[in-house]
């Protein structure tokens, strides 16, 4: 049998002693940020429904939302991690979210962690929905509140966020009514979800 590397021997020895305690504590965690996620999307529901031009929203529709998913054997190769709520939209092949997410630095062990809500729409529909959004944000910052939070986008999702490292983590619920809000503002400002386009 072969004998494994001195670093495995260790990160066995300790997952060992700490396993259960550390599961209790990713489950207890993982429950907060779900629990805290899914009330203030639930406690906004109505501000986003006026703001999207939907009609009123279903508060059934608000789900669990999770990436990336792992698999039952499948290696850990992620540099990132959301937990939190999700609307989808099926009409229009758009969701939203709000909740955390980390993300790895590059090439470091450091790793950041935001309070984010955020809009994921299809490349075809993205391409007319970010210049708007963009415009929009960059004229009117401040509306946003004294300290705006970032707009970032990844090609596909469209993302308002605020730093939440962990001294800030008890302050979740109110970062995340705060970044639903200023959705709530840019919806009103910008057409809701009239602008993308309904599918055939």
């Amino acid at each position: 049998m072969i004998k494994e590397s001195g670093k495995t021997d260790r990160l066995l020895e300790r997952g060992c002693e700490s396993y259960l305690d550390a599961l209790r504590a990713l489950r207890e965690f993982r429950k907060e940020v779900l629990d805290k996620s899914m009330s203030a999307m639930a406690q906004k529901l109505d501000n986003i429904s006026e703001a999207l031009g939907v009609g009123k929203l279903d508060p059934k529709k608000v789900s669990l939302y999770e990436e990336p998913k792992l698999e039952p054997g499948a290696p850990w190769q992620e540099d990132w991690a959301e937990l939190g709520a999700q609307l989808w939209f099926g009409d229009y092949d758009c969701s939203f979210h709000a909740g955390l997410q980390w993300k790895r630095r590059e090439s470091t062990e450091d790793v950041d962690v935001w309070a984010q809500a955020d809009v994921w729409v299809k490349k075809a529909r993205y391409t007319r929905y970010w210049p708007m959004i963009q415009s929009f944000v960059g004229r009117k910052r401040t509306k946003l509140g004294h300290h705006p939070p970032d707009l970032v986008t990844d090609g596909t999702f469209i993302t308002l966020r605020e730093s939440c490292p962990a001294g800030e983590i008890g302050d979740l619920s109110a970062k995340l009514r705060r970044l639903l809000d200023g959705w709530c503002l840019i919806w009103k400002k910008t057409g809701g979800l009239a602008i993308i386009k309904k599918r055939p």
